[in-house]
């Protein structure tokens, strides 16, 4: 029977799968972002689009807010359910 038992410490979270088995992966730090409609979070990664045109290079977006981002959709792409009736 293998049980596990995860803990932190500090940058670094542990994961003992068994007596003879801990697994180590560091954690990144997080990073605070802003975007212009002031909306601020903590990430350890940006949330970030890309895209491939063609054989080029990836087209990426740069950071995004998510807020902003979700707001955009609710905006743009409102649905409404369908009574059956």
């Amino acid at each position: 029977m293998t049980e596990e038992l995860k803990f932190q410490l500090g940058t670094v979270e542990a994961m003992l799968v068994s007596k003879e088995t801990m697994v180590l992966v560091a954690i990144p730090p997080k990073k605070v972002f802003v975007c212009p409609k002031g909306h601020r979070y903590e990430t350890t990664e940006a949330f970030i689009f890309g895209c491939f045109i063609g054989s080029a290079q990836p087209y990426l977006s740069g950071p995004l807010c998510p807020y902003c981002y979700v707001d955009w959709h609710k905006e743009n792409f409102p649905t409404t359910e369908v009574k059956e009736g």
